[in-house]
């Protein structure tokens, strides 16, 4: 695809079209969390995550996971079929009902899976989009190479945030953003690292669409990353993130 004269605002259009068309998705990553205190103290939080998507005419399903070396977050399953949402969270027994398919996939369940759920399913997320317009003054995308793969390199802009995205030439595929915002005075730097197909069908390396247990590993991550294979989750934490989780849901 050539953009190379025409503007990002463009470039976004075809991206944003090719997410919202597809009819399967899967992913693997990192998402990087940075605080900068106003006295310069900086810590980070990072974690590896998977997703698995796929859409039919009477059938949604969204499903992802994200874990470190001492936690696990964010483990949930959506369902719509029939008009009806329900979501099953890490160490639910049983799916939750939801008011809508954007309260099932809230902040509070990944850090990851909202920004992935906004661009396949756009309409969900109108009132509050997380990925950004093309910034004014920065309308010609910038061809870079990006971990050996050729990109499109733009800049946008939240109402909160300004970002930068990496966007695959081949296929339009987001490959990294970087996001930068201020909140109390700290400084909130999230760097999202994706590996995306689109229109495939999931596989034994992903995430299996089924319910979640505290017990069962997020295989697709330890088969992906390789360097999580092996690792024990760490039950209190589990435990206290499957709480919070589940007193969000039922005030959805």
């Amino acid at each position: 695809m050539t953009f190379a004269n025409e503007s990002s605002a463009e470039l976004l259009v075809a991206a944003r079209a090719t997410y919202a068309g597809c009819t399967s998705y899967v992913d693997h990553g990192t998402q990087i969390v940075e605080f900068v205190q106003p006295d310069g103290v900086t810590s980070s939080q990072e974690f590896f995550f998977a997703t698995v998507f796929s859409r039919s005419a009477s059938v949604l399903r969204f499903e992802w996971g994200e874990r470190n070396e001492v936690s696990e977050r964010g483990r949930e399953v959506v369902l719509r079929s029939q008009g009806r949402v329900q979501s099953w969270p890490l160490g639910a027994d049983q799916p939750w009902t939801c008011t809508s398919l954007a309260a099932a996939l809230a902040e509070d369940a990944g850090g990851a899976a909202p920004l992935v759920a906004s661009l396949l399913l756009p309409a969900e997320f109108d009132a509050e989009p997380r990925f950004g317009e093309a910034t004014a003054g920065a309308s010609v995308p910038e061809r870079v190479v990006l971990d050996g793969v050729v990109c499109w390199r733009i800049e946008l802009e939240r109402s909160d945030a300004k970002q930068q995205a990496w966007l695959a030439v081949d296929s339009l595929v987001l490959r990294r953003l970087v996001e930068r915002r201020e909140l109390g005075g700290v400084v909130i730097m999230t760097t999202t690292r994706c590996d995306a197909r689109f229109d495939v069908a999931p596989t034994t390396e992903s995430l299996t669409i089924a319910p979640p247990t505290e017990q069962r590993a997020l295989r697709g991550i330890a088969a992906q990353s390789g360097v999580l294979a092996g690792v024990a989750l760490v039950v209190a934490v589990v435990a206290l993130v499957a709480s919070l989780l589940l007193q969000r849901r039922r005030r959805a």
